[in-house]
């Protein structure tokens, strides 16, 4: 029997990139009047579980979005490419581009709130992430 470790791995059937909100851009402005927003990659085509949270939509029938809530599993690698060690933290974005090996139709983008390391000995990390649909 293997160890809870490859279990766990087993069930990351989900690849995200990681993404970190480099600068704003010039030029033209988005749909919105807002600066266009840059992103840089961090992590490509990591392992990770993205599960729907029960009672995680909200509704706004005045201004008419709905929020998604999602809890996403993964690990972390100790240090990026440059050396510097990895730190998830709720200024990253979330780029889900499979789901259970499957290439999505439209990849989403989830705006992470909260990022949790429950058993506080880095097994894994535990994000809380947003999809606003306008």
């Amino acid at each position: 029997m293997g160890s809870s470790a490859n279990i766990f791995d087993q069930l990351l059937t989900d690849l995200c990139d990681v993404l970190a909100k480099a600068t704003y851009g010039t030029g033209a402005d988005d749909v919105y009047g807002q600066p266009a927003q840059n992103y840089k990659t961090q992590l490509t085509a990591w392992p990770c579980r993205v599960t729907t949270m029960t009672g995680g939509r909200e509704f706004m029938v005045g201004k008419e979005f709905t929020k998604n809530t999602f809890k996403v599993f993964m690990r972390l690698p100790e240090e990026t490419d440059s050396g510097v060690p990895f730190q998830m933290n709720p200024h990253n974005w979330l780029y889900i581009t499979t789901a259970n090996g499957v290439p999505l139709p439209k990849p989403y983008y989830l705006n992470i709130t909260a990022v949790n390391d429950p058993s506080l000995l880095g097994h894994h990390l535990e994000c809380i992430a947003e999809e606003v649909i306008p």
